[in-house]
């Protein structure tokens, strides 16, 4: 089967990368590249496609009106040390509160990676306004949050590179709204226009050089690669084996 076989491809190369290059302390628990609607590519949290939400050349198309994809369970870790790494696109210059991914609720300490109205980054109810200013629209960018509990470190980076830390792991609440992408936790309207891919989250905090190699990929039809040393988990290497199996899968 093509998918054992690759699966033992990663695992020799894993296995001959070791010496070189050291273990993550990062592991992959969930991956959504939109090649067959939001299924996860690692566990089984696949996602629901609500109001029109639709998957287009790999990657989720969303409308700024009312679609999103839904999810049964929060995805992201609420402490500890945790990643989430994604691409977005977005078709217009939105000038309101806008998510790409959330869980929570407001007044708890939600989870979300969005903008605020003067489109500037905002992770988090502990990180209202990063001060990160969005690139244009119409085309790819990545993003990537990253808490290091063990350093009390909290770092976004935008298109790999580091852009801005808070003093302190950010932990948020179990409480609320199931983990959602395009839109706002509860009944909030803060939906994204526009298309994103290859969202990844992460337990663990993820190097800056890890982060750089995944904003390095193209996103859309052309697979992300995992970073050698997150092949050496046993999620990573799951993952890497399903997203390199030959169509028709």
């Amino acid at each position: 089967m093509p998918g054992t076989k690759m699966l033992s491809l990663s695992l020799s190369l894993a296995l001959g990368m070791s010496a070189i290059a050291p273990a993550s302390a990062a592991t992959l628990l969930h991956s959504y590249s939109f090649d067959n609607g939001a299924s996860d590519g690692v566990a089984d949290a696949d996602g629901t496609l609500l109001n029109g939400a639709v998957v287009l050349d790999s990657a989720l198309v969303l409308d700024g009106v009312d679609d999103f994809v839904q999810f049964d369970s929060h995805l992201v870790p609420t402490s500890g040390s945790y990643a989430v790494s994604l691409f977005f696109k977005q078709d217009r210059a939105q000038t309101t509160h806008v998510e790409y991914i959330s869980q929570g609720q407001t007044g708890g300490q939600g989870f979300y990676l969005g903008q605020d109205p003067f489109r500037q980054v905002r992770a988090t109810d502990s990180w209202l306004s990063t001060g990160i200013a969005l690139p244009a629209v119409g085309e790819w960018h990545h993003l990537a949050f990253s808490v290091d509990a063990a350093a009390n470190q909290s770092t976004l980076y935008l298109d790999g590179v580091a852009v801005a830390n808070r003093g302190f792991a950010i932990a948020t609440t179990s409480n609320g709204t199931h983990t959602r992408f395009g839109t706002q936790f509860q009944t909030f309207n803060e939906f994204f226009d526009g298309s994103l891919d290859e969202v990844m989250i992460f337990e663990g905090a993820l190097s800056a050089a890890e982060i750089a190699t995944l904003a390095s990929a193209s996103p859309g039809t052309t697979p992300v690669p995992l970073p050698a040393s997150l092949w050496l988990t046993i999620p990573g290497l799951l993952a890497l084996a399903r997203r390199r199996r030959l169509p028709g899968r």
